[in-house]
């Protein structure tokens, strides 16, 4: 899931009110992710930019959403990212490169693409 487009040319909207509109429209629970991603074994990045979190799967391991503690990940999954350079700032982030790393744009109804790690950490 990710956003990009509420508040993003506004200097005064943070991203924890950004994802709170955006989960409003989705129907989602950001606190419910959060509470799961920084106590289940993801990742949360809060900063005064940008608020994303995402955790490490398996490619072939279902749906990324509902992998918890995958054994052997082969990639990222950005579960949601807001703000100025979100998903880069996640990519620098993270803790250990994996093989792949992968989104959805939930706006859009698209299943998770996966890309090649090093080839987005040299875009971003």
């Amino acid at each position: 899931m990710e956003s990009g487009s509420v508040g993003e040319y506004d200097k005064h909207v943070k991203p924890f009110e950004e994802a709170l509109a955006f989960y409003a429209k989705t129907g989602d629970d950001l606190m419910k992710d959060i509470s799961a991603y920084s106590t289940l074994g993801g990742y949360v990045f809060i900063t005064p930019h940008s608020l994303m979190f995402g955790k490490a799967v398996r490619t072939d391991g279902g749906k990324p959403d509902e992998q918890w503690g995958a054994v052997a990940p082969d990639a990222w999954y950005v579960r949601f990212a807001v703000g100025k350079n979100a998903v880069s700032e996640f990519i620098s982030r993270i803790p250990y490169p994996l093989p792949k790393v992968g989104w959805s744009r939930i706006s859009k109804d698209r299943p998770v693409q996966w890309f090649d790690f090093n080839t987005v950490l040299r875009r971003k």
